[in-house]
């Protein structure tokens, strides 16, 4: 069942990076209201955010990939769910930081907002949320509590002799 579970979660992750790929080739940024920020350097700023952002998700679609070819032991299994965690963790935080004010922290520019970005953004942005999501979803039954639950000793509870009942 695990296997079944596990070859549904990683079509589905391999459908959203197929979008959030999609998202990456469309314009991020809308050139009509982003022309306030000319002369400020804005696109090699988010452009080397997004260049971040798609080699994450390059290494999550290889290790999905992996993990559809190989059969793999359960802490194999482990180990690539984290790594998966981890890359489709790291798209999401690159994807996100386009919007960090350190580069304008020195004058007294205007900051970047939501309704500044195109719709490439929000078509990479979403999938690699749902890739994220899909990759703790799979933690659920990829990573069970590792402690076994401790054991009752059995007391015995036979009569003393004569079934007299003692008072203590």
């Amino acid at each position: 069942m695990k296997n079944v579970l596990n070859v549904i979660v990683d079509m589905l992750t391999l459908m959203a990076l197929c979008v959030a790929a999609i998202g990456h080739v469309l314009p991020w940024f809308d050139v009509n209201r982003i022309s306030r920020f000319q002369g400020l350097y804005l696109t090699d700023f988010q452009q080397w955010h997004a260049e971040r952002s798609g080699i994450a998700l390059g290494v999550l679609g290889g290790l999905v990939a992996l993990s559809l070819l190989i059969n793999w032991g359960p802490e194999c299994r482990r180990i690539i769910n984290l790594l998966m965690f981890v890359s489709a963790f790291a798209a999401l935080l690159f994807q996100l930081m386009i919007f960090s004010n350190f580069q304008f922290a020195l004058g007294d520019s205007p900051r970047l907002e939501l309704h500044d970005t195109g719709p490439g953004y929000g078509l990479s942005l979403i999938p690699t949320g749902v890739a994220l999501f899909l990759s703790l979803l799979r933690m659920l039954w990829t990573m069970p509590p590792t402690r076994q639950p401790k054991a009752l000793p059995i007391v015995a509870t036979a009569l003393p002799p004569e079934n007299k009942v003692h008072p203590f």
